[in-house]
């Protein structure tokens, strides 16, 4: 059976149509399945992705782009959109910074709070101290809570009778 590429093409037009129109994080795109829950991007690098749909309410993808901001205590600005530049079914893409408010350079460009160069460079400008917000400014990272032992320690072996008596 061969089938018609008008035919075809509209069956993928439908069911394109029928996507979830919501908007996400893009975490980058692999064809190797994850073992590890994906790496936040700003904590990468200070910014994230949104792919969204025309059919996404704008007001969405900016209080999505706040929450995970705030997730850290810092503010977000959606620095601009791409389109078709992500999945099928949210093509489009928008490119948004996650800053203090209060680490801005003179010229009232972003420092971002991830870069330790520019955290550095900032502070030795401005005589500031950058607040904490990944443990790259001086502070250490709280101490990891130890896991208990998958397998339990196995009991001790009874004292063995004495021989001979």
């Amino acid at each position: 059976m061969r089938v018609e590429r008008p035919l075809l093409l509209l069956l993928a037009a439908l069911t394109a149509g029928c996507a979830d129109p919501e908007a996400f994080v893009d975490t980058g795109y692999t064809n190797v399945p994850a073992i590890e829950k994906p790496v936040d991007p700003v904590l990468l690098k200070g910014s994230l992705e949104i792919c969204f749909s025309d059919k996404t309410p704008w007001a969405e993808v900016e209080a999505l782009a706040a929450e995970r901001c705030a997730s850290h205590g810092l503010k977000s600005a959606i620095e601009g959109t791409w389109r078709w530049q992500c999945r099928v079914s949210s093509p489009h893409l928008a490119q948004v910074s996650c800053y203090d408010p209060e680490m801005l350079w003179p010229d009232g460009s972003k420092v971002n709070p991830f870069d330790r160069r520019q955290v550095a460079n900032w502070e030795r400008q401005t005589g500031k101290k950058a607040k904490p917000h990944n443990f790259m400014t001086g502070q250490q990272a709280p101490a990891p809570v130890e896991a208990p032992p998958a397998v339990p320690p196995a009991p001790e072996a009874p004292a063995a009778p004495a021989l001979g008596t």
